[in-house]
C-alpha cells in the first residue's frame, strides 16, 4: 500500500494501461484470484471449544486487485445500483439509517392505534454461497457489458483461497461457490444477487407515505414489518421461495419475531420458516441494537453497557500501574465511549435511558480518579474536555438529522422531510428551549450547559 501511496506519479499511467487491458481482453492475473482468509471470532466468550460456524472469514486480498476493483465500481456505478430498501454498504448509508426507518415506521403505526409484527430474520452463510451463474445471468439482465461480465466470470473461475491460522497456511482450495468476505466488489454484488427478493414485497406489509417498508435490508439481516401476523407469515413464505431460488435459506436459530404496539401481550399463532418455527420473543437483536417487545419501541441497553465495561477493564487492565490520566481518559473516550453512543442517534431516547447510559460513564471516571465525589467528578471531565452522555447524543443526535434532508436513499429522506420534526422536538425538550433557536443554535446551548455546570 505504501508503494503505490509514495511512489513517482508514473504509476497512474501505468495502472491505467494495466486495468484498460485487463477490461478489453477479459482478464486477471492469477494473483488476483488468490485470497487468504482469516478467521474471526463472531462472539465475544474468547474460552474453550469452538465450532467452525462461530467464525467469520475475511479474505486478504492483493492491493493492486482491491484498486482495480474499486476503479470498477467507479466506472460501472450505473449498473450496481439496488432498491432504497438495501441499506447496506452505501456511501452515506449505514445502521443508524436502517435503524432509523425502522423505529419511525413503528413509532408510525403505534401512534395510529395499529400493532406492528415485526420478524428478524438472518440469512444462513449468505455471502458463502452465492451461486456465481446466477449472480452473472442478474447481472446480464441489467445489460452489464459483455466484457465486465467475462471478466467476473474468469476471475471466479480462478479464484482460490489459503486459510491462514496465525503463522499456518492450509492447502490451496478453489472458490466454487460464495463471494470473498472482505472484498471491494463482494458486497455490492451480494446487493444485486438478493435485490429482486425485496422487489416482492411492495404490495404486502407495512406501507409508509406512499413507500413500502415492510422488507428493509442490511447486508444479510432482514426484517420484515406488517401490521397483520397472517400478512407477516405470507411474507415469510415469499422469502423463503425467493431464498430458495438463490441457493440460500433462513438460519431459524438467528431469527426471532417480535410484536410492538397496544396489543403486543396477545397470544399469535406461531410463524414458520418451512418446517421450522421462528419463535415469538420478548426482545430481538437488530444491526448491533436489543430492541424490546412492548407498547411502544424502546431498546434495552444492558448488553452495551456489559461491553462497555469489558472494554474499559481492558484499557485499564493494560495500563495497569503505568497510568495516565490523560492518555488513559483519552484511550477510553476513543475506543469505550463509541459502544455506549453506538446508533444512539437512530433512537429516541428520554431521560432516563440517558441517566441510565451516564452512569457507566461517569462510573468510569470515579474508578479512574478514585473518587465518588460528583462535584470532583464534574471537575475532572471538565479539564479533560469531556462531555455527558446526554450532551453528547444530542450533538450525534442533531448532526445526524441534519444530514437527512440531503440522504441519497430516498425513503431515509422521505421519512426525515414528513415526520422528522418531531425528533428535533424531542430533543429541544431535553434542554426546556425553543424548538427552533435548539435546532439553529445545539452546540452553543450543550457547551453553555456543560461550562455553567462545571463551574
Amino acid at each position: 500500500m505504501e508503494h503505490l501511496l509514495y511512489c513517482h506519479p508514473v504509476i497512474f499511467s501505468l495502472l491505467a494501461t494495466l486495468f484498460n487491458a485487463m477490461l478489453k481482453n477479459s482478464f486477471v492475473p492469477a494473483d488476483f484470484g488468490r485470497g487468504i482468509t482469516v478467521p474471526i471470532p463472531k462472539n465475544e466468550n474468547t474460552q474453550g471449544v469452538h465450532s467452525i460456524e462461530s467464525f467469520r472469514g475475511i479474505t486478504l486480498s492483493p492491493i493492486i486487485s482491491k484498486l482495480f476493483e474499486h476503479c470498477i465500481l467507479l466506472m460501472f456505478s450505473d449498473y450496481f445500483v439496488t432498491s432504497n430498501n438495501q441499506f447496506g454498504f452505501k456511501a452515506k448509508i449505514g445502521c443508524p439509517h436502517a435503524i432509523y426507518t425502522v423505529r419511525k415506521t413503528i413509532d408510525f403505526y403505534v401512534q395510529n392505534n395499529s400493532t406492528v409484527n415485526l420478524c428478524f430474520l438472518d440469512v444462513a452463510k449468505g455471502f458463502d454461497k452465492i451461486n456465481h451463474f446466477v449472480l452473472l445471468l442478474k447481472l446480464m439482465k441489467r445489460r452489464m457489458p459483455v466484457t465486465l461480465v467475462k471478466l467476473l466470470y474468469y476471475w471466479y473461475s480462478i479464484s482460490v483461497n489459503f486459510v491462514r491460522w496465525e503463522n499456518v497456511y492450509s492447502s490451496k482450495y478453489l472458490l466454487l461457490a460464495g463471494i470473498r468476505q472482505g472484498g471491494v466488489l463482494s458486497p455490492t454484488l451480494f446487493s444485486i444477487y438478493v435485490n429482486d427478493m425485496l422487489t416482492k414485497f411492495t404490495s404486502f406489509g407495512c406501507q409508509l407515505l406512499g413507500l413500502s417498508v415492510s422488507a428493509l435490508m442490511y447486508a444479510d439481516d432482514l426484517v420484515l414489518i406488517s401490521p397483520s401476523v397472517t400478512e407477516l407469515q405470507a411474507m415469510i413464505n415469499i422469502c423463503c421461495q425467493q431464498l430458495a431460488m438463490l441457493d440460500l435459506k433462513i438460519n431459524v436459530s438467528k431469527s426471532a419475531a417480535i410484536r410492538i404496539g397496544n396489543r403486543f401481550k396477545n397470544d399469535c399463532s406461531n410463524l414458520f420458516a418451512l418446517n421450522d418455527i421462528i419463535q415469538w420473543t420478548n426482545e430481538a437483536k437488530y444491526l448491533g441494537i436489543t430492541v424490546q417487545s412492548g407498547s411502544k419501541f424502546k431498546c434495552s441497553f444492558d448488553k452495551t453497557k456489559c461491553k462497555y465495561y469489558r472494554a474499559v477493564n481492558a484499557i485499564l487492565a493494560k495500563v495497569g500501574s503505568n497510568n495516565n490520566k490523560p492518555v488513559t481518559v483519552n484511550l477510553i473516550s476513543s475506543i469505550a465511549r463509541p459502544i455506549l453512543l453506538y446508533s444512539v442517534e437512530s433512537l429516541s431516547l428520554n431521560k432516563s435511558e440517558l441517566i441510565s447510559l451516564n452512569h457507566p460513564w461517569t462510573r468510569s471516571f470515579e474508578k479512574l480518579f478514585n473518587t465518588f465525589d460528583k462535584d470532583v467528578i464534574k471537575q475532572c471531565m471538565f479539564y479533560q474536555g469531556m462531555l455527558n452522555i446526554s450532551d453528547y447524543y444530542v450533538l450525534q443526535s442533531m448532526t445526524f438529522l441534519n444530514k437527512l434532508s440531503s440522504s441519497p436513499n430516498l425513503l431515509v429522506r422521505t421519512i426525515y422531510t414528513l415526520l422528522g420534526r418531531e425528533d428535533v422536538y424531542k430533543l429541544s425538550n431535553l434542554f426546556e428551549c425553543d424548538p427552533v433557536t435548539f435546532y439553529k443554535c445545539y452546540r452553543k446551548i450543550i457547551y453553555d450547559k456543560f461550562y455553567e455546570d462545571s463551574d
